[in-house]
C-alpha cells in the first residue's frame, strides 16, 4: 500500500490481505521476478516480500539481494525433488536484484549457466520461468529462444515462458520443452 507510483501505462497493486484468496486458491509459491514488481519503487517492492514471506509462501524470483533472488526453490513431489527458479528480462533496471541490492533476478546470460547449473545439481527435475518477450508478439524473440536453449544445456528440464499476453509456440530443444509465452 505505500511507495510512489512509477511513471507508465499500467501499474499494479493489491491489498496484503489479497494473499489469503492465494492461499485458498492452492497457492504456496509465488514468483515475482515480473516487470511490475517495482510499479511502485523500491519501497512497494519491499512491502510485497514482506508480506508475502509474513504469509508464508515461498518467493521465487525475487530477494533481499542477488543470492536468494536467484535461489532455487526445491519442493518435494510425490518423491521427486522439484526445483524452481524465476527471472525476468524485463525492465525496470532498478527492479535487477544486485549482490547487495533487493530485486528480482535477471536474466544475465553470463550467469545463466551457473546460476541454473547449481540449481540442477539439488534436484531431480528443474522448472526455469521467465517473465520476458515482446508484448502482443505471437512468436518467440531472440532472448526467449536464446534463454530457453541456454537454460536446456545448463540443466533445466522444462523452460516456462510468459509476458507477451499472447500464447507462443512450444520448442522441444534436446528432447526438452520450451513454452515460449503460456
Amino acid at each position: 500500500e505505500r511507495g510512489t507510483k512509477t511513471a507508465k501505462t499500467w501499474n499494479f497493486r493489491a491489498k496484503p490481505r489479497s494473499l489469503k484468496r492465494l492461499r485458498l486458491a492452492g497457492f504456496d509459491a509465488l514468483n515475482l521476478a515480473n516487470n511490475h514488481v517495482y510499479d511502485y519503487g523500491r519501497q512497494g517492492f519491499l512491502d510485497t516480500l514482506r508480506h508475502v514471506k509474513k504469509a508464508k509462501f515461498t518467493i521465487i524470483g525475487a530477494g533481499k539481494d542477488r543470492a536468494e533472488a536467484e535461489a532455487v526453490h526445491v519442493f518435494s513431489v510425490n518423491g521427486l525433488r522439484l526445483g524452481v527458479l524465476g527471472f525476468t528480462s524485463t525492465h525496470p533496471r532498478q527492479a535487477w536484484a544486485k549482490a547487495s541490492r533487493p530485486g528480482v533476478a535477471y536474466s544475465d546470460f553470463d550467469r545463466l549457466a551457473l546460476v541454473i547449473g547449481a540449481a540442477k545439481k539439488k534436484c531431480d527435475a528443474l522448472v526455469v520461468s521467465l517473465h520476458g518477450g515482446t508484448e502482443l508478439a505471437e512468436l518467440p524473440n531472440q532472448i526467449q529462444r536464446g534463454f530457453g536453449r541456454l537454460a536446456i544445456d545448463a540443466g533445466a528440464d522444462i523452460v516456462i515462458g510468459h509476458h507477451p499476453h499472447k500464447l507462443q509456440p512450444v520448442e522441444v530443444y534436446k528432447g526438452k520443452p520450451i513454452l515460449h509465452s503460456i
